[in-house]
């Protein structure tokens, strides 16, 4: 499967550091994961956006996220207004990625309905759930598999299925680890948000004590979770696919670090993404196989 140019190229307004490292997923696997992307963007667009200045309204536009192309919920879709212009762009032309979901392989398009349809239960769980606060870790890691767990999943699935000798473990456990590096990646994100998220009245870090106590009780976690990234990278075969699945992880890491050193929010600058990117390329295609 092939992404249409125009998508492509909202592909690009719309992602960041996922699109560094996805010119270099062979191309039997890229537009899946593309358009996958595009999608789980717009439903995480609508999750964020302050239409009709209420959650609920988000939320019920999120359950009737429909499985194919609905003239009437695209309309009234592209008459939400955001700030960034990539995803306006998106919601306008979602008619287009539905059409090019319609015309993917009936098995990509299930795998792709399957991590769309986990995402946006995350969504809405978040939307009913705040303001408020998660009072269990069973909360926070169900959570972080909904909205990011499931994408490893997704990601083992297709390279599972398009890819002969994708990894030398098997898919079985290839797909536990990728879903706990994607919560790991996750908590990486709370972590690094959790002081204005608390703001905005979404307390994820469970536990008793201040902020501070829950993000050192939390930090250990996040780098068990993430380390199941590395192991999940050193058993892919081809530079191709260890670069794409290790910088993420580089990054993860990277920024799971400065939170734990630093007292501000963690962030990491353009220069560093360079130079991690680098890093990790060259890394990796010396590892070729």
């Amino acid at each position: 499967m092939k992404l249409p140019a125009d998508l492509n190229t909202l592909l690009k307004e719309v992602s960041r550091s996922f699109y560094l490292s996805l010119r270099f997923l062979p191309s039997s696997v890229r537009g899946y994961l593309s358009l996958a992307y595009l999608l789980a963007r717009a439903t995480d667009t609508i999750a964020d956006c302050e239409f009709a200045g209420a959650s609920q309204s988000r939320h019920d536009l999120l359950a009737r996220w429909p499985a194919q192309g609905n003239a009437d919920f695209f309309k009234e879709i592209s008459a939400i207004k955001v700030n960034h212009p990539g995803e306006q762009r998106l919601l306008q032309h979602l008619p287009e990625v539905f059409a090019a979901l319609d015309q993917t392989e009936t098995t990509g398009r299930e795998l792709i309905q399957k991590v769309l349809g986990h995402i946006l239960q995350g969504q809405q769980q978040d939307l009913r759930k705040f303001p408020g606060a998660f009072t269990t870790s069973a909360e926070l890691e169900e959570y972080t598999f909904l909205v990011a767990g499931c994408v490893g999943q997704f990601w083992s699935g297709i390279l599972a299925w398009k890819i002969p000798r994708w990894s030398n473990a098997p898919d079985s456990e290839m797909i536990a680890l990728g879903i706990r590096y994607g919560q790991g990646l996750q908590l990486v994100n709370i972590l690094r948000d959790a002081e204005q998220d608390i703001l905005n009245g979404r307390t994820y870090l469970p536990g008793p004590g201040t902020l501070a106590e829950r993000r050192a009780h939390w930090i250990p976690i996040a780098r068990e979770w993430l380390a199941a990234g590395k192991t999940y990278v050193s058993h892919l075969n081809g530079w191709r696919l260890r670069f794409t699945a290790d910088l993420p992880w580089q990054l993860g890491l990277a920024t799971l670090e400065k939170i734990a050193t630093s007292s501000e929010r963690a962030k990491i600058s353009r220069s560093e993404v360079r130079k991690i990117f680098l890093r990790s390329l060259c890394h990796q295609t010396f590892r070729r196989s």
